[in-house]
């Protein structure tokens, strides 16, 4: 069966009404959980709605990209059982890290030697860079997931990055539409847009770790892909996935320096401060539960206009003048690191 982009309709379809029906039964499958630490929210409310994209978006493609891609979508179904197993149970910690360190390895066996990184003249590459890369796998999975803490953020994310990183391949080569790597990342598109639907704020449904692993991983595998194939660089995806990179990074790297167990769930992110920040505005003027759904949403939306305005003029530039990538990776990481380190992330003490 060939693929068609009118089969994204039906995709997006299916994602909402799954997602759905996990909001519907949340309760018998263990996924509504009380607020705890980490949350952004004083409600218990179902989480495990990324089961929707995950199931969609598997059986899709590995229905119509089996021969091309299915070993990605196979890895990537370990890390959502995983998630699913977390989101209804907590699994310890090193268990976690042991599978996605697994998970990761075969996946840059299946992929073989990749195309070396010149950072300001040092070529990496080789197996120390590849060891590089498995480390920042292994991070983007697990930062991806710390991120994932208000209303349609993780969402709004998955679509920036894709969808950017869509138009920068597509601008050099339109014809690459009809590729099989870009078809495939548009039906994770149009997955992610029918969970949207229901995890917009206020959202009925959580995505939970099994839809966040699951994401962080399948983004990392396009990216591979994609310099691989010749068709994007590194810069590129540096560039695009900055937003969650620094917040989650600083507040980590912060935390550390202060002594607290970075493992710990916190509410210390700069996206989470932000919230809050805007939160206490708002509540003076709307009830607690508008005021926290009005401020989620400022706060998504903040995500897309930064990475539309911000990171993919700068992205795009890089994949035009691939000379330049690595200064303009640190153009757009500077100001996103004062920004962080402004709003006091890892601090437990402000906002």
């Amino acid at each position: 069966m060939g693929f068609s982009l009118y089969w994204l309709i039906p995709v997006l379809f299916c994602s909402w009404y799954v997602s759905r029906e996990v909001f519907r039964r949340a309760e018998s499958l263990g996924l509504v959980h009380l607020p705890n630490e980490r949350s952004s929210h004083v409600e218990s409310t179902p989480h495990g709605g990324g089961l929707g994209v995950v199931l969609v978006a598997t059986l899709s493609g590995l229905l119509f990209f089996f021969d091309y891609i299915g070993v990605v979508f196979l890895l990537g179904s370990f890390l959502a059982a995983l998630g699913l197993w977390d989101d209804i149970r907590s699994v310890p910690a090193r268990f976690r890290f042991l599978l996605q360190s697994f998970v990761v390895l075969l996946l840059l066996l299946w992929l073989g030697a990749l195309p070396p990184f010149d950072v300001l003249g040092v070529e990496l590459g080789g197996w120390f860079f590849l060891l590089l890369v498995g480390i920042a796998g292994l991070w983007w999975i697990n930062l991806f997931n710390f991120m994932d803490g208000i209303d349609g953020i993780a969402s709004v994310q998955v679509l920036s990055v894709l969808l950017s990183s869509i138009l920068i391949m597509l601008s050099s080569d339109g014809s690459r539409l009809e590729g099989s790597l870009i078809q495939v990342m548009l039906l994770l598109v149009a997955a992610v847009l029918g969970f949207l639907i229901l995890n917009w704020p206020p959202a009925r449904i959580f995505m939970g770790d099994v839809g966040s692993t699951w994401l962080a991983f399948m983004i990392f595998a396009f990216a591979l892909l994609s310099v691989k194939q010749g068709w994007s660089d590194y810069p590129v995806w540096l560039i695009l996935t900055a937003l969650f990179v620094m917040d989650a990074s600083f507040t980590l790297l912060t935390r550390l320096l202060n002594g607290q167990k970075f493992y710990e769930a916190h509410r210390s992110h700069a996206y989470q401060k932000l919230t809050r920040s805007y939160q206490q505005r708002l509540i003076c003027s709307m009830s607690e539960r508008a005021a926290r759904a009005s401020a989620h949403r400022k706060v998504s939306l903040l995500v897309l206009l930064v990475n539309g305005l911000w990171l993919l003029p700068l992205a795009w530039l890089s994949a035009i003048y691939p000379e330049w990538g690595i200064w303009l990776v640190f153009l757009a990481w500077l100001p996103l690191c004062m920004v962080v380190i402004s709003m006091g992330a890892g601090r437990v003490n402000t906002i």
